[in-house]
């Protein structure tokens, strides 16, 4: 029972904590948004987009390729190269989190 409680409340502090950071994520989300329609990509679509892609790099890096048409692979290579920087931030938090539970 006091694990449920404790997870709960370091869940209600986890919720505090990003609070603050909303507001940018909903700036860029727009920002991205908007870009994606102006850039000829249709509404449902960069919608789709906004919630399959987690990074907006990723999606502002391939808005130009698939407004010219690239093939499928391109795109997606792309993406995957400009998410390589998580690989990087993973790496320098190993420390950090390399004794909690995987899940």
């Amino acid at each position: 029972m006091r694990a449920d409680g404790e997870r709960r409340a370091a869940f209600a502090a986890g919720q505090r904590a990003i609070l603050q950071s909303l507001p940018g994520a909903a700036a860029w989300g727009l920002v991205s948004g908007v870009a994606m329609v102006k850039g000829g990509l249709a509404v449902p679509w960069a919608i789709f987009m906004s919630l399959t892609v987690y990074a907006g790099s990723a999606q502002l890096a391939a808005l130009p390729l698939i407004a010219t048409g690239m093939p499928l692979w391109v795109i997606v290579a792309t993406g995957l190269i400009t998410n390589l920087r998580f690989v990087i931030y993973s790496a320098a938090l190993r420390p950090y989190l390399a004794d909690q539970p995987l899940r």
